[in-house]
């Protein structure tokens, strides 16, 4: 869930990394709210049945990728 950006940027930036899920955008950081969220980047990977599965303060693509069983 993206903050701040614009939608372009983050279509650009999903596409050139090669991640084929769906990204979500919200206007006014009322998700970031509903999860807590006091530091960005906050990154939380969610599974099929909804349930938090990791949960990450910072940029931390290689995790995100070895979690999603992608190459870094």
């Amino acid at each position: 869930m993206n903050v701040g950006d614009t939608a372009e940027v983050i279509r650009d930036y999903w596409s050139e990394s090669g991640f084929t899920f769906p990204a979500m955008m919200q206007e006014k950081g009322e998700v970031s709210a509903s999860f807590g969220v006091r530091a960005y980047p906050t990154n939380y990977l969610i599974g099929p049945d909804g349930k938090v599965i990791w949960r990450g303060v910072g940029f931390e693509e290689e995790v995100v990728r070895e979690l999603l069983g992608l190459d870094s």
